[in-house]
């Protein structure tokens, strides 16, 4: 007989009589039944999910070295939150994993897909647009804070003239004025 036949005679055994399961001596069993039901489906449910697409998609995404800089500590807890999940420090492979079964299991995962599907290059894109939106003392803070490979790419994707150094690495500080004419000329056309 096969596990659904066994829980299937089980489960009309106890429909037809109730009163069975609180006979005295099958509670020590009833109990027991239930404890491995509640482990089974405990340990089945995640191998559900862990089979979808939005599952295979998610966790791809999370590995995705364009990614690194959107996946941080912040972003997890922020996504961590939709289903009741937090992390004392950036979290291990196993944990993303998990978190990508419990947001598929709570149908957050095609948001979060749809977020991270957004290319790199266009997310800095839009990054000069939000920079452009702000006031100069603000847009120029952002940018210092920004790391050399973040400040770098950012260049690159929004076709600002790039100082270099004699060794061949960015000179942040001679490009921060071409960056920061960028997003002025931005804000000039917008204000058209």
């Amino acid at each position: 007989m096969t596990l659904p036949e066994k829980l299937a005679q089980a489960e009309n055994l106890l429909t037809e009589h109730s009163h069975i399961e609180k006979k005295t001596s099958l509670t020590r069993f009833v109990k027991s039944l239930n404890t491995a039901l509640d482990n089974f489906l405990k340990n089945c449910e995640p191998e559900i999910y862990r089979a979808t697409p939005e599952y295979v998609e998610l966790t791809a995404l999370f590995d995705l070295h364009e990614n690194r800089t959107i996946l941080t500590k912040q972003w997890f807890d922020r996504k961590a939150n939709l289903v009741k999940i937090s992390f004392a420090r950036m979290p291990t492979k196993t944990q993303k994993q998990n978190l990508a079964v419990e947001l598929v299991r709570n149908n957050h995962a095609n948001l979060i897909i749809d977020e991270l599907k957004i290319t790199p290059k266009q997310r800095l894109k839009n990054l000069l647009g939000e920079l452009a939106n702000l006031n100069v003392e603000d847009a120029t803070e952002k940018i210092t804070a920004m790391k050399a490979a973040d400040f770098k790419d950012f260049c690159e994707a929004n076709d600002i003239a790039i100082e270099k150094t004699k060794r061949g690495a960015v000179d942040k500080r001679k490009t921060l004025p071409n960056a920061l004419k960028k997003v002025d000329n931005l804000r000039d056309y917008m204000k058209m």
